[in-house]
């Protein structure tokens, strides 16, 4: 019960604070429903899905709120009681628009926050350590966003193999990369080394591209029918780094490499450079 009471009195002190309206929903506000920022105000109480932009839980306070959410999760009664004693005592929600404090009105959005937060969902437990805590809550806040029906002993064995030598934000995007790509599979070290071929074809494309540039004229390639891939290098690096930190905490190996069917003429220090280093 006292944990349900700091969650409340946590979630009341959240509310009670401006929600920032950041340069993303303005372009989005702008560009996709016309709305330009002297006009955001007035039509927040409209349902064009603003709102639902700006009253979000940010990491922050997930982070904050996470170490009182017991792991079993908590129960859709007590979850009800907290939103009807927060939607009896909010009368305003402050939303900070450039710098202009505006009063949103409609205090039955606070159960929508309450809803983001999802605390009826199960977690994995915090061992006693206090120099990895913030790591653990980090992990848990990845967990309770990103996982369905994951396996949490599994999140857990990831976590516990990662925590000592990774930082919070590798932890938050390793649990973020790893539901989004496995499920229930028994496999996971197949899994994992599949999606790490496709983020290297995607790289090879990219490089195979550039060597044809090298060789002919755009006019050229272009009538080939081929085109430059999008593709944003520094990220899929980033993502294969998580790949292979992950099978190496499960497994002691690195995730398998994606072997091209090589048609030119390339050294093995450049392909091992392009697709392992960006």
């Amino acid at each position: 019960m006292e944990e349900i009471i700091k969650i409340q009195k946590l979630i009341l002190k959240r509310l009670e604070q401006p929600f920032i309206v950041d340069s993303s929903i303005l372009h989005y506000a702008e560009s996709t429903l016309g709305i330009d920022v002297e006009e955001l105000a007035e039509h927040l109480i409209e349902d064009n899905g603003v709102i639902d932009l700006v009253v979000v839980p940010d990491i922050d306070f997930r982070k904050t709120i996470e170490p009182y959410i017991p792991c079993h999760g908590i129960s859709n009664e007590d979850i009800a009681e907290i939103v009807h004693n927060i939607e009896y005592t909010v009368t305003n929600i402050p939303i900070d628009i450039k710098g202009k404090c505006v009063l949103y009105n409609n205090p039955s959005h606070c159960k929508v926050f309450i809803y983001k937060l999802y605390l009826q969902k199960e977690n994995i437990a915090i061992p006693y350590a206090e120099e990895l805590f913030n790591k653990y809550i980090a992990a848990r806040v990845a967990i309770r966003l990103f996982a369905k029906n994951h396996d949490l002993q599994m999140l857990k064995k990831l976590v516990d193999a990662l925590v000592q030598e990774s930082s919070e934000s590798v932890l938050y995007d390793s649990i973020k990369l790893f539901t989004n790509i496995v499920g229930k599979e028994a496999d996971i070290y197949t899994v994992l080394s599949v999606h790490k071929q496709r983020l290297q074809k995607q790289l090879w494309d990219m490089y195979e591209f550039k060597k044809l540039l090298e060789q002919y004229s755009m006019e050229f390639i272009m009538s080939m029918r081929r085109s430059s891939p999008m593709v944003d290098a520094q990220a899929i690096g980033y993502q294969i780094q998580l790949i292979d930190t992950m099978c190496i905490a499960l497994s002691g190996l690195p995730a398998r490499e994606f072997v091209p069917d090589i048609e030119m003429e390339i050294d093995s220090d450049t392909l091992k450079k392009f697709l392992n280093t960006i």
